[in-house]
């Protein structure tokens, strides 16, 4: 059931939010010419300057509040930056909400040329201290980051269930892992990581992707374990300018070019991005004598207290973003030079 068809639930984080600092909506250029970003710049009381962050979604089209199942994480997230002395910024994907130009046939790359635009702005800023301003990203934020801080560089970065691996290695193990906790039977998922590795191998090495469609068409036709009304859609996403683009890329050369200092947050029941199996690549990419990477007990990808991590409890589950982790990121921004 869409969350929008649910009955209003209890969000205490959110009801108990007190905005005593300075609010102000803004419009910025984006990282292309037909692109302006719409957001919310929050500033502490006070004098300034302020270090200062600018907040990345994950996948999807996302508003500035990152919201989804009735939670807004990064409203949240924003709120208690703030009342710890820092300037946050955090804005509506390219043609989402309040943003202009077009999603659906955005990459990773031009999600990282808008990141880069927004920090940009933000150093425009006379209240931000140029010395410390960076990007905190959630999700595939881990991935556009450091493609952003290439054109705009950051002074830190910070990965909340950022993904060291390659996308198609998420995904495998996201499905496996998600297939599992909802009962699917062990040779539904066997059959159904064959034809992703099929897909993805195929989809990876085409010469051009004019035929994407038609190949992803085929193999999911030929696996028989798409029910047939849904064929078409899926061979759509897995044939999209993003899916194309994100599956020829690796992060980890990427994390290992950065050299300032990383803060990367796992949560131990994520069942979108395994901590296990990112955490390694993470350690082996980061140089920075101040970089921290860190498995959260008990959270989930949304950093919210769960029993089993599964997306099904994302709604029910009344708190948006658990507290101790703020805490973590706060703290480690704190203890920069």
């Amino acid at each position: 059931t869409p969350a929008e068809n649910l009955p209003e639930p209890d969000r205490p984080q959110e009801d108990a939010l007190e905005r005593n600092y300075l609010i102000e909506e803004v419009t910025f250029a984006g990282g292309a010419e037909d692109v302006t970003l719409a957001g919310e710049l929050t500033i502490p009381l006070g004098e300034g300057p302020f270090p200062a962050a600018v907040l990345i979604s994950g996948s999807g089209p996302q508003d500035r509040n990152e919201e989804l199942m009735k939670h807004k994480p990064f409203l949240i997230l924003s709120d208690y930056l703030t009342h710890h002395g820092y300037a946050v910024l955090r804005y509506d994907d390219r043609g989402t909400a309040e943003s202009t130009g077009e999603w659906s046939d955005a990459t990773t790359q031009d999600f990282a040329n808008d990141a880069a635009a927004a920090l940009n702005f933000l150093l425009t800023r006379p209240e931000i201290d140029k010395d410390l301003a960076g990007y905190i990203g959630h999700s595939e934020g881990g991935f556009i980051a450091p493609l952003a801080t290439k054109i705009e560089p950051a002074d830190f970065m910070v990965f909340l269930a950022g993904p060291s691996q390659p996308l198609p290695d998420v995904i495998l193990r996201q499905s496996k892992d998600m297939g599992e906790a909802g009962g699917a039977p062990d040779i539904h998922l066997k059959k159904q990581s064959e034809m992703q590795q099929e897909l993805f191998d195929a989809l990876r090495d085409l010469p051009s992707d004019e035929e994407a469609f038609d190949i992803a068409r085929e193999i999911i036709t030929s696996s028989r374990i798409v029910p047939g009304g849904a064929v078409d859609a899926q061979a759509k996403m897995m044939s999209n300018p993003w899916m194309l683009w994100m599956l020829r890329f690796d992060p980890r050369p990427e994390i290992a070019a950065y050299d300032g200092p990383v803060l990367a947050l796992f949560g131990e029941k994520d069942l979108q991005v395994a901590p296990d199996a990112n955490v390694p690549d993470m350690l082996a990419a980061l140089s920075h004598p101040a970089s921290v990477v860190k498995t959260l007990p008990d959270l989930n990808h949304l950093f919210q207290p769960a029993d089993t991590g599964a997306m099904t409890e994302y709604y029910d589950i009344e708190i948006t973003f658990d507290e101790d982790a703020m805490k973590e990121i706060v703290n480690w921004l704190d203890g920069l030079d």
